[in-house]
């Protein structure tokens, strides 16, 4: 009997020991909260909201702290890219890494009879490619106003100019060592009913010794998008603008390369329009392509350069991105209408 009481009680401990071990090696695994990971799922534009940006949130200065949703998202593929989401009171862009480039360009407000402005669906991208979420590896062909686009740029921090602007900035360095990096300002005051960014690009030399930086463009490619009920003719739709022709007009243009001698250069369909106003002598050149099976687009080129150590040169253009109309482009007072 005690024998058996002593097997007993060493089977316990022998039972005991085992459960113990077993907790463990195992109990962390049960326990631990499972790994969150993005899914392969297409999220519609409704659903790009500020809900969504939280799952990856980027460090921001106190001059980055405003109304605005930010987020870095790495894609679920071997490269990874980051964006940035700019929320304003009549229009959301969607900024890329890849070249520093614009993803997206929804426009909120509705258009006389067209609906855009009550369904985040059915908001009309003027970035013109069919997909519309920010998980997808979307073509980096539709991207506009890429430079560099075989570089990934990294956000920086920015200098607040004044309150009533939202900036994001954007750095890479080329092979050659060049420092390229893009300012995006964005007009946002409440009472405005203006569409405009300010773009800022500009090229230094951080090292010791001559570099060349060869001749770039920055434009919009496939035209521009609109509400879906036109998508259909869309394609036919698409204009490529210029002004002022000799005639002090509006120019239409077909395919060609020409000489930068024009105030703002444009894409449109019947009732958007992207229009491009670089500052005076900073490109030198534009080169269109009109054509209804791959897009039609516009780019502005800047003449290949030196910089010396230290050297820095700059260019600057204004962008104007949304709904036409004489009275909407006169009140502007751009000469753009």
């Amino acid at each position: 009997m005690k024998n058996e009481s002593y097997l007993n009680i060493i089977l316990a401990v022998a039972l005991s020991v085992l459960f113990l071990g077993a907790w463990y090696y195992l109990g962390p695994k049960f326990l631990s909260e499972p790994e969150k990971k993005f899914s392969n799922q297409t999220h519609s534009v409704a659903r790009l909201t500020e809900a969504d940006n939280k799952i990856s949130q980027t460090d921001q200065t106190a001059a980055d702290k405003q109304s605005l949703s930010a987020t870095t998202v790495k894609s679920n593929t071997a490269a990874q890219k980051s964006i940035r989401v700019i929320e304003l009171p009549n229009m959301r862009v969607v900024l890329n890494s890849q070249g520093a480039s614009v993803m997206h360009w929804w426009i909120k407000e509705k258009h006389g009879n067209l609906q855009s402005g009550q369904e985040a669906n059915n908001w009309p991208d003027l970035v013109n490619h069919p997909y519309t979420s920010t998980e997808d590896l979307l073509e980096e062909s539709f991207y506009g106003l890429s430079t560099f686009s075989e570089s990934t740029f990294a956000q920086v921090p920015c200098d607040q100019m004044k309150a009533e602007v939202i900036e994001s900035c954007w750095e890479a360095v080329l092979p050659s060592g060049a420092n390229v990096r893009k300012q995006f300002s964005f007009e946002h005051a409440a009472s405005s009913e203006t569409h405009f960014l300010n773009l800022t690009l500009s090229i230094a030399n951080p090292t010791a010794k001559e570099i060349s930086v060869p001749e770039f463009g920055l434009g919009w490619s496939n035209g521009v998008g609109t509400v879906p009920a036109e998508r259909k003719e869309n394609k036919g739709l698409i204009r490529l603008l210029a002004y002022p022709s000799p005639k002090k007009e509006v120019e239409k243009l077909d395919s060609g390369e020409r000489a930068m001698d024009y105030s703002w250069v444009g894409v449109d369909n019947r009732y958007y329009l992207l229009a491009l106003l670089p500052q005076k002598g900073d490109f030198s050149k534009l080169v269109t392509e009109k054509s209804k099976q791959t897009g039609s687009s516009l780019y502005l080129f800047k003449n290949a350069f030196t910089l010396i150590p230290g050297e820095r040169k700059e260019a600057k253009i204004k962008i104007y991105g949304g709904i036409k109309g004489y009275t909407r482009l006169k009140k502007i007072g751009l000469g753009i209408e």
